[in-house]
């Protein structure tokens, strides 16, 4: 998407919070730019996203930030090591295996763990391409890809209303160092985009107030 867009887009960064609550054709009809949703997961941090979408910034985007407390609190978390790794290897393998024997071993447990996922998608491309539903798994590397996304990167589930007490009341978030290294990320990619003539705005996503309260700090 970050490619095939045009100039001027907004694209917003952060974990499931933007995946499921995001109406890019919203923004788009209301400030008649494009938008790119790379709201995913939480357990890929924010860095390793903003690490993905640095070499595609154009001048005159506009980057906004919205991840979740959870998003800034670790790099990322081990079972999306290799989903990681598959956006862009050559760049990734030593920040995400190192050159030590342990991290070999990561990466060929790893290496096999996706080829087991590419052997068990195989099926669900002949059943799709003999539908007439085949979709580029070599471009998106999701079989499932034009069912659960739009355009814009936005889910297609429909959005989950979740009880107040499944939210609220939830405890205290507790950032430690992790937090202050994200925070020296999120500004040395500030100053990344803007040397290329791109803004950058952050904003906190929103929360239970109580929630909110215990973790203004």
């Amino acid at each position: 998407m970050l490619d095939r867009k045009g100039a001027g887009r907004i694209i917003f960064v952060g974990g499931s919070g933007l995946y499921d609550g995001l109406d890019s054709n919203a923004v788009t009809a209301a400030l008649g730019r494009p938008v790119v949703n790379l709201g995913l997961y939480g357990g890929f941090g924010i860095s390793s996203i903003l690490r993905e979408a640095g070499p595609h910034l154009r001048k005159g985007d506009l980057v906004v930030l919205i991840p979740e407390y959870s998003v800034l609190l670790e790099p990322f978390r081990d079972e999306t090591r290799k989903w990681l790794f598959t956006l862009s290897p050559a760049r990734s393998y030593a920040r995400l295996y190192g050159m030590r024997p342990s991290g070999m071993a990561l990466f060929l447990e790893d290496f096999f763990s996706l080829l087991r996922s590419k052997v068990l998608a195989a099926p669900k491309k002949i059943v799709r391409t003999v539908r007439g539903k085949a979709t580029d798994t070599t471009g998106n590397g999701y079989v499932l890809y034009h069912d659960r996304f739009n355009s814009f990167g936005d889910s297609l589930k429909p959005f989950r209303k979740v009880p107040p007490e499944k939210i609220e009341g939830r405890g205290v978030a507790d950032g430690g160092e992790m937090f202050n290294q994200t925070f020296s990320e999120v500004n040395e990619f500030n100053r990344f985009a803007a040397a290329r003539g791109v803004d950058v705005v952050f904003v906190f996503p929103a929360y239970p107030r109580e929630e909110f309260g215990l973790n203004r700090d």
